[in-house]
């Protein structure tokens, strides 16, 4: 009788990259370790794994900064632009409007911010590091002309943008 590990390590790449991501959906952690675990190991020769663990790391944060980036750039744009459209008669609709564009503003400036200061840090220009996602969106420089003039950055924001990255940089996994 096959024990339920051996029928694990039949699974193509495909069907156990599959079987994981369907299991990280649903939250199933237990299954997406069992998956991992019982993956087929063989040596490999690579670049040298401080090096790899590092750049990998890096590539996914600055990926992860950009895609919020971006979100909080559609943000900007949506408040900006709605805050506009708004008639003045309605104080309390153009105030929670307001409120809510002034927040997603801060919260774009601190992951500026928090991009800024990592890098002044590690001596990269942020243009260095989005480069790692393709390079800086064209959103991003959208929203920036919309950005609530009284809106400062998010020092939160910009603290969990700098950690992050600095994980990263150290190769630690940030979990």
């Amino acid at each position: 009788m096959k024990t339920l590990s051996s029928q694990y390590a039949q699974f193509t790449p495909e069907e156990r990259l599959r079987l994981a991501l369907a299991a990280e959906e649903r939250g199933d952690q237990p299954e997406v370790h069992r998956l991992m675990q019982s993956c087929p190991q063989m040596p490999l020769v690579g670049a040298d794994p401080q090096f790899s663990v590092r750049g990998l790391g890096l590539y996914a944060a600055v990926s992860v900064v950009t895609r919020r980036w971006v979100e909080a750039s559609a943000l900007v744009l949506w408040g900006g632009t709605f805050v506009v459209g708004l008639p003045a008669k309605d104080v309390t609709l153009v105030a929670k409007v307001t409120a809510n564009w002034k927040q997603w503003s801060a919260i774009w400036r601190g992951i500026e911010s928090g991009l800024t200061k990592f890098g002044a840090e590690v001596d990269l220009t942020g243009d260095q590091l989005l480069v790692l996602a393709g390079g800086r969106s064209p959103v991003i420089e959208w929203a920036r002309g919309l950005l609530h003039a009284d809106a400062l950055a998010d020092r939160r924001c910009e603290d969990t943008i700098r950690q992050g990255l600095r994980q990263a940089w150290q190769g630690e996994s940030g979990e």
